[in-house]
């Protein structure tokens, strides 16, 4: 099972290459955007396979808070916050 997590590890890593790649080359500011997304989202996908490895490893449930987690996170306090202001406002 841990051999399958390193292949899969292997695979995403090519694949932030080439999304890190392009995004240093990207010159579009939506483009740039759909990128960097990309590239969080790989990073945080090994991650989330090493913590599986680890896991397997030591027999506890091992997660690591990634980038893509705390952009995420941010977000949804934003909308919240705002929906509060929504609402104060309408009231």
């Amino acid at each position: 099972a841990i051999t399958e997590h390193q292949q899969t590890i292997g695979i995403i890593r090519k694949n932030l290459q080439r999304a890190s790649e392009e995004l240093a080359k990207e010159k579009d500011t939506n483009r740039r955007q759909r990128l960097e997304d990309e590239v969080l989202m790989h990073q945080a996908n090994i991650q989330a396979e090493e913590d599986l490895i680890e896991s397997l490893k030591t027999g506890t449930i091992v997660h690591t808070r990634t980038a893509w987690e705390e952009r995420e996170h941010q977000r949804f306090i934003d909308k919240i916050q705002k929906e509060v202001y929504l609402l104060n406002a309408e009231t």
